[in-house]
């Protein structure tokens, strides 16, 4: 009876590991497609002052419709003279402001 159970198991572990593998491969390939961003670019500096709408969105938690907000505000009221005038903006937290610290630099 245990080498009968046993079987089972395993001819299941065998019937179900192709399907298990696709799921995998097929999360990885999603993920690397929805990246916008490469690896250097989320680890370089981003000059606020200068970015376009693309660069900013490699900031965590800044997407398409935040760096549109930052370019509107630097548009109409000329370059950020210090990193904390980024919380003028709509939708831009301390807590993002925080999350970036280290990549946000004025030109």
């Amino acid at each position: 009876m245990k080498y009968k159970i046993l079987s089972v198991a395993l001819l299941s572990c065998a019937l179900l590991a192709p399907t298990l593998n696709f799921a995998a491969e097929k999360a990885v390939t999603t993920t690397e497609h929805h990246s916008n961003a490469s690896k250097s670019d989320l680890t370089s500096t981003v000059d606020i002052n200068q970015a376009d709408a693309k660069t900013l969105t490699t900031l965590k938690d800044i997407g398409p419709k935040k760096a549109d907000a930052i370019i509107a505000y630097r548009t109409k009221n000329g370059d950020f003279k210090a990193v904390d005038e980024l919380l003028q903006v709509p939708g831009i937290s301390k807590r993002i402001l925080k999350d970036n610290e280290n990549r946000i630099t004025l030109g």
